[in-house]
């Protein structure tokens, strides 16, 4: 039951931006679920959000998929974080499609290489497992602004 999620950014000036408080909210919420067990077993995701800079950019857009590391069995998610969400109020709600989005990606990579790495995945119990903690950042948030992220 591994499901990581990170922050690359070439510089400190994106520190307290929309973006860097729902990624690091988001990782926060679950290394406490990973915790408690509540995340499906292995093969776990690793997904890696890259924050453009004021100089620098991921040199892709959207998301791609590394490498599957069969030892850890962790499949790793790059993902180039548009410039325009760094400071937009739905930077919570991006977050969170995009890990939704990873699973997504997972199940059919799973899907299509059994042959070769002889590992299934199935996204349900992450979706699952997910949702709930989405639906309970968003409650969080909106007791706290009065907004509902969709």
């Amino acid at each position: 039951m591994s499901l990581y999620v990170s922050l690359n950014s070439a510089s400190r000036e994106l520190d307290n931006t929309p973006i860097y408080l729902a990624i690091t909210s988001l990782a926060a919420r679950i290394m406490q679920i990973r915790h408690n067990g509540s995340l499906p077993g292995l093969p776990g995701l690793d997904i890696t959000f890259m924050v453009p800079g004021r100089f620098e950019k991921p040199p892709f857009e959207g998301m791609r998929m590394g490498y599957f590391n069969h030892q850890d069995k962790l499949l790793n998610f790059e993902v180039a974080v548009p410039r325009h969400i760094i400071d937009s109020t739905q930077a919570d709600h991006y977050v969170s499609m995009v890990l939704l989005d990873a699973i997504d990606n997972a199940g059919y990579f799973f899907r299509d290489t059994f042959a070769e790495h002889g590992v299934s995945f199935d996204p349900a119990p992450w979706h699952r497992a997910l949702i709930s903690l989405i639906t309970t950042a968003n409650s969080e948030e909106t007791l706290k602004t009065g907004t509902w992220h969709v």
